[in-house]
């Protein structure tokens, strides 16, 4: 059996109940994206960074000539304009400005980590492997009440990095997914068939306190990046990493690029 393959360990008690909090955090942060034509779903993560309000998913999710509308908690929230798309050629990746709402629950800037670890070998200790949660709404489990509502369910997953560039990682998209909201989280649930409608899904690490230090959401729960393709021969989740949202917030807001520059001293470093 290969690495990428292995089943992720199984976390201790009290670990998994540190993670149920923090799970609890990053799914505040993410909203579904649907088509007004009604016929697609993708998601997206919310980010707020000094006076402003982003949304940020795969660039296709928002490119197809038809609008759309974002929805938290399987309810629609009140309609919130868009001010700004920024883009990147080749990047599968789209940066949406929106008006600044303080009634809507997004993650920091903070929180965004450009550093992603080595890719694992055949000789690494799974039980040392990071682990990697991946949460977003999908296409599958997505229903049609009537012609106006939706129903939909939002789900996480543990996986864990295949291959590392410097624009681009991979995750194993597992069959079967430990379920943190169960009674018995050693049972696992079957994933759906494919990860259609994860586009523009967060990939967060969640790092654990030490001791009797309190969960700080800025140090503990991270973004990596952003989902947004599926190959389905290999079982690969194709991600662009976080680095690249801020070089766009970097070259695209003036009055955030001090802030992000001291937030991120190796920004203007090239990518290794």
């Amino acid at each position: 059996m290969k690495l990428n393959q292995m089943p992720m360990p199984l976390p201790s008690e009290e670990t998994r109940r540190e993670l149920v909090e923090q799970m609890n955090m990053v799914r505040a942060y993410t909203y579904l994206i649907w088509s007004e034509d009604k016929k697609e779903v993708g998601t997206s993560v919310m980010l707020r960074a000094g006076n402003h309000l982003f949304a940020i998913t795969a660039k296709h999710c928002v490119s197809q000539g038809k609008g759309w509308n974002l929805h938290s908690n399987d309810r629609q929230v009140p309609r919130l304009q868009t001010l700004r798309i920024v883009t990147r050629d080749p990047f599968d990746l789209a940066i949406l400005e929106l008006e600044d709402r303080r009634d809507v629950l997004a993650c920091n800037i903070e929180q965004i980590c450009i550093d992603i670890p080595n890719a694992p070998t055949k000789d690494s200790n799974p039980a040392e492997v990071p682990i990697f949660w991946v949460v977003g709404y999908p296409a599958r489990l997505a229903k049609l009440i009537g012609n106006e509502a939706l129903s939909v369910q939002r789900i996480p997953f543990a996986t864990n990095i295949v291959t590392v560039g410097s624009d681009e990682f991979s995750l194993y998209y597992h069959e079967e997914a430990y379920d943190l909201g169960k009674a018995n989280p050693r049972e696992t649930s079957s994933m759906p068939e494919t990860p259609h409608g994860f586009s523009g899904a967060g990939v967060w690490g969640f790092d654990q306190p030490e001791g009797s230090t309190l969960l700080n959401p800025l140090k503990h729960v991270r973004l990596y990046g952003i989902q947004f393709a599926w190959l389905d021969q290999s079982r690969l989740l194709k991600c662009v990493p976080s680095r690249i949202i801020v070089e766009l917030l970097s070259e695209s807001y003036s009055d955030l690029k001090d802030r992000l520059n001291s937030l991120f001293p190796t920004l203007q470093q090239e990518p290794v």
